[in-house]
């Protein structure tokens, strides 16, 4: 079958047209209290994954030390309730975080926990004079090397894209046991 202009503009205007009915999705989500709940499990979930894989790594008990400040943070942490501990959480796992080598195995996963912390960090009503910043994300050498990948028509929120996202790496450096 050939597609004429006369046809491939009816498709076109069909396809624009439920792309304008749909633009809530494809134009991303705000992270809401409850997104960021959400996100935040998610890298809960992925350092989990990691510390699953990183079997007697000299980091690894620091890194559980710290997820297990996150993991009390959370649970703890209302909407409008006092974020200051999930920030110092966050901010002591990307200090760990700091500390693996851009070389193991599983570096690409650690450059996304990190892009996932940025996000999280960057939605989080925190006033500078209130928190003590353990490691800063600019000097953190997995700062920037992986962008998270927005909600799309299949991913619809941000814990879905980077679950899709985590898993994709996952299966791109061989480790299908860290996949989410």
């Amino acid at each position: 079958m050939t597609l004429t202009r006369r046809d491939f503009g009816k498709y076109a205007g069909k396809f624009l047209l439920l792309m304008g009915a749909s633009g809530s999705v494809l134009t991303g989500c705000i992270l809401t209290p409850t997104n960021v709940k959400a996100l935040i499990n998610m890298l809960i979930s992925s350092i989990e994954n990691i510390l699953k894989v990183a079997t007697n790594a000299p980091w690894a008990t620091d890194l559980a030390a710290a997820l297990a400040a996150l993991q009390s943070a959370e649970q703890n942490w209302t909407a409008g309730g006092a974020v200051t501990l999930i920030d110092d959480a966050l901010n002591t796992i990307t200090a760990v975080l700091a500390v693996i080598p851009l070389t193991a195995v599983y570096s690409p996963l650690i450059d996304l926990i990190v892009s996932g912390i940025e996000a999280v960090l960057a939605v989080l009503p925190i006033s500078a004079s209130v928190t003590r910043l353990r490691g800063s994300l600019s000097n953190n050498p997995h700062h920037g090397r992986v962008m998270l990948n927005k909600p799309n028509l299949w991913h619809e929120t941000p814990q879905g894209s980077y679950k899709a996202q985590w898993n994709s790496i996952c299966r791109q450096i061989g480790l299908s046991q860290a996949e989410l």
